[in-house]
């Protein structure tokens, strides 16, 4: 897959255009505000402030001193007091301003208008492509502010159209697949919310009876499965005791049983051989197994069952990035494909070929590889990366 993918990462059609938003004023009006009512609280002295453990990480109990000012040092447990909710608000308005929107025009490449990426095939463990020069792949989407920042990304000319395809769940495919759990197969087969079939299976309620809380706690437990969330974290993560999230491990675990012995046999397998390996066969070296049951895993341990579900996840995407610029090269397509966003393909069309495009992408996507339950694929399009559609 890397070799073959040298031609598509190097394109040089891989680009952005940035223009500058209007949400720059707001920002620093925002980022001014969060200080002022910092500064009040007399905790902290701008602009030279030094972080200390605040709390401690439940999945990090190690202490935290000296690692910079990334969220998990200053852990609070989504919950408490003025300060924290203030530091954390300061920093998340700090990074967008530096980070995106200051740092972004002043990347544009004067010869062309446009912003260009590198994409690296070797950076990332998993296998996933990385994205540096800027980071494109790390473009704010979890918060209104930075949201806005995609804005700035629109298609080169105003008569096309940026498309987005983006696969569904798909380490939980992966998961269902590896793990040949019949309940996880099934309700990806039926075309279930996973999360919400998860949280009817666990909780033993209709799934037309479950709530937006059981939900959440659900979906918490899909993705906590796939990086190796210990109760502490999940606990932390959802705003519950610690036992409670026990507890709901154990029956997510007992429900779905494949899930739990498929984590056996990866970590068996990666004891005996030294590596783990991906659907595609490609392997990570991994040392350092201590138990192949349980729940309280090491750092080897976690990483040999993300490697199996991520790294399969990276091959996948990677096999779909050759098979959508396949389809521009052989059918003599203006379409470009401009980046890849770990589970996420971004493209420009003219607007009057995207209709008739969008199904073929969907399809070179969907087939890119053979699991046991279906692959799906969302599309939307729209005149700029925040201002998108669904597609029919």
């Amino acid at each position: 897959l890397n070799l073959p993918g040298v031609p598509v990462c190097v394109r040089p059609d891989l680009v952005l255009d940035y223009k500058p938003s209007r949400s720059r004023v707001a920002l620093a009006r925002r980022l001014k505000e969060t200080k002022e009512r910092l500064d009040k609280l007399g905790h902290l002295v701008f602009p030279h402030w030094r972080i200390y453990v605040l709390d401690v990480d439940p999945d990090h109990p190690e202490p935290l001193l000296d690692r910079g000012t990334r969220n998990h040092v200053v852990y609070v447990g989504q919950t408490s007091k003025t300060i924290e909710a203030r530091l954390l608000e300061h920093r998340r308005y700090a990074k967008l301003q530096s980070t995106y929107v200051e740092a972004l025009p002043g990347l544009v490449r004067p010869r062309t208008g446009l912003i260009h990426t590198t994409l690296h095939q070797t950076a990332t463990a998993t296998g996933r492509l990385s994205s540096s020069d800027p980071n494109l792949q790390n473009i704010p989407v979890r918060t209104a502010e930075g949201r806005q920042v995609r804005s700035a990304f629109r298609p080169e000319s105003d008569d096309w159209t940026l498309i987005c395809a983006d696969y569904s769940q798909i380490e939980l495919r992966v998961l269902a697949h590896f793990s040949g759990d019949r309940a996880l197969c099934d309700a990806f087969r039926e075309g279930l919310d996973i999360h919400a079939a998860v949280a009817a299976d666990v909780f033993s309620v209709p799934l037309s009876e479950v709530t937006s809380e059981q939900r959440g706690i659900a979906k918490a437990v899909n993705f906590g499965v796939i990086y190796g969330q210990t109760p502490w974290g999940l606990a932390a993560a959802l705003g519950i005791d610690k036992e409670a999230a026990a507890e709901f491990i154990d029956q997510y675990f007992r429900r779905y049983s494949g899930v739990a012995a498929f984590c056996e046999q990866v970590l068996e397998e990666t004891a005996k051989s030294g590596y783990a390996r991906t659907l595609r066969n490609r392997r990570r070296a991994i040392s350092g197994i201590r138990r192949t049951t349980g729940l309280n895993r090491n750092m080897p341990e976690r990483t040999a069952i993300n490697t199996v579900l991520q790294g399969t996840a990276a091959d996948l995407i990677k096999q779909a990035m050759l098979n959508v610029q396949r389809l521009l090269d052989d059918s003599h397509s203006p379409a470009r494909l401009l980046l890849q966003i770990h589970d996420e393909l971004v493209l420009e069309s003219p607007q009057n070929a995207a209709a008739g495009l969008i199904p073929q992408i969907r399809e070179c996507m969907e087939g890119a590889m053979l699991l046991n339950v279906p692959l799906v694929v969302d599309v939307t399009t729209g005149p700029s990366w925040l201002d998108q559609r669904d597609a029919e």
